[in-house]
């Protein structure tokens, strides 16, 4: 049996940067240690540790970039690229993949969902150049997305299913 997922790490400061990083992997010490990584270079970073949540999370609130793990449960991380890339507001927002094996597989299915690259998971460094490409090429914020008085305000059909889902 598994249990509802919540957010496990959101440590976004107050008037955080621009390059608001969401990181969706299913191993909570692989979250912290890549976390407290990325915020050490000066990211802001909210975790989810699985697809679901990183699905809602990311429409709730589109980040710069989307760090995700190629094979998560609930919702792979080709099935999430391809869901936030039908989303208008977040369409245009990088997502690295990332897994154990870069096989030809693995990097067509990476390219068919509109992965902006897969990665390795052991390569951290190489993790940080291609963050760094992906935040250039991430397009400027969306003011349609907007929170007031601690509601986040989102439109689209994906948005009301991912709220539905994880209500359950």
């Amino acid at each position: 049996m598994s249990l509802p997922c919540a957010l496990t790490h959101s440590r976004v400061p107050t008037g955080a940067p621009r390059q608001r990083v969401l990181l969706v992997d299913p191993t909570a010490s692989t979250r912290t240690r890549l976390a407290d990584r990325l915020e050490s270079l000066g990211f802001a970073v909210e975790t989810a540790c699985d697809g679901v949540e990183g699905a809602a999370a990311a429409l709730r609130n589109p980040p710069t970039v989307v760090i995700a793990d190629l094979w998560l449960p609930a919702l792979s991380g080709i099935l999430l690229c391809r869901l936030l890339r039908a989303e208008p507001g977040t369409a245009g927002v990088p997502i690295l993949l990332r897994c154990d094996e870069e096989s030809r597989r693995n990097r067509f299915w990476a390219e068919r969902a509109g992965a902006f690259a897969l990665l390795g998971r052991g390569r951290v460094g190489e993790l940080v150049r291609v963050l760094a490409r992906a935040v250039a090429a991430a397009p400027p914020p969306d003011g349609f997305f907007m929170q007031l008085g601690g509601r986040t305000f989102t439109t689209g059909s994906l948005a009301t299913s991912m709220r539905r889902c994880s209500s359950r």
